[in-house]
């Protein structure tokens, strides 16, 4: 592969990482958007790792990250580059206000520029923690482990650094790929990227066509049993009566016969929210819908037992 910085381009390193929602999917739209930016083009990408995340000392534990570095050609002026990556940063979700080694569903870090030493407003390059961060090292290394950065190669930074955290190549990629016209998710592995070739074509996700997905097809279908066997514990009961407050030819539920159904899709309820965890927008949804449909269920239900209505 040609160098990307031939033809006048600078030959920039972009650090990415994600722990928060779809890790994988920000991912790939950040390489998809910075494609679709003016003066850049990506020409390469590492695989993903699947790294433990860096917090201070007393801070809680966080997800882990996925990590992977992006090579670009680019035909901007460095912090221009720098407006890039915070706008792809935003609309991923990113709060720019958000404290330092806080969760984020994108973080892109400029690792090297050619072979020069910048010190600019917000960016300093190369990245002043890069040879000490084995999530960066590491996927830095897939692309360009003869680059020389402090007197080093990032090779040897790589088998020399002290850090010791757990950082996992996968075989995913950053790039879209796509299957019965949908985007593959972060569920769905693929083969990887051999991190030294020129990157494949971007294609943006396809939002046209949506089938709705096993794991949901099986809340649905859990949910259901619960709310039939409630029912049937309903009628068992004899959970109907007629108290005299109500006009007749009004029926109403017994208060522990409705507890009871109210409760059955609880443990279903549950498992739906599960298996639609960090799932597609659909199952998301889906997901959320059915904890309202439950809330509902167990207010309606404490309501009518207390005789509210």
């Amino acid at each position: 592969m040609s160098a990307a910085g031939e033809g006048g381009a600078a030959d920039v390193f972009v650090g990415m990482g994600s722990n928060v929602g779809d890790r994988l999917a920000h991912l790939r739209a950040a390489v998809a958007a910075l494609d679709a930016a003016a003066g850049v083009r990506v020409v390469g990408a590492s695989p993903v790792y699947e790294t433990e995340a860096h917090v201070r000392p007393g801070t809680p534990p966080q997800r882990d990250h996925l990590n992977a570095v992006v090579r670009l050609a680019v035909d901007l002026a460095p912090l221009t580059l720098l407006d890039v990556l915070h706008a792809v940063e935003r609309t991923a979700g990113r709060d720019p206000s958000a404290e330092a080694w806080s969760p984020r569903p994108l973080d892109l870090d400029v690792l090297l520029w050619d072979d020069e030493a910048l010190d600019l407003p917000g960016l300093t390059v190369p990245h002043p923690r890069l040879a000490h961060r084995r999530f960066v090292l590491a996927p830095l290394a897939d692309l360009a482990p003869e680059r020389v950065v402090g007197g080093r190669t990032v090779g040897a930074w790589l088998a020399s650094t002290a850090d010791g955290s757990r950082v996992e190549r996968t075989t995913r990629s950053v790039f879209y790929a796509h299957r019965s016209g949908a985007c593959q998710s972060e569920r769905e592995p693929e083969s990887a990227n051999s991190g030294t070739e020129v990157a494949p074509a971007l294609s943006a996700p396809a939002h046209t066509t949506h089938v709705m997905p096993r794991a949901s097809r099986i809340s649905l279908l859990v949910l259901a049993g619960g709310c039939l066997a409630g029912s049937v514990a309903l009628l068992a009961t004899g959970g109907m009566t007629l108290p005299a407050r109500y006009p007749p030819n009004v029926l109403v539920f017994d208060g522990s016969a409705l507890a009871l159904l109210a409760l059955a899709p609880v443990l279903p309820g549950v498992l739906a929210l599960l298996l639609a965890s960090e799932r597609t927008d659909i199952e998301s949804g889906l997901a959320r819908g059915i904890l309202a449909a439950m809330l509902a269920s167990l207010v309606g239900a404490f309501l009518l037992a207390q005789g509210s209505f």
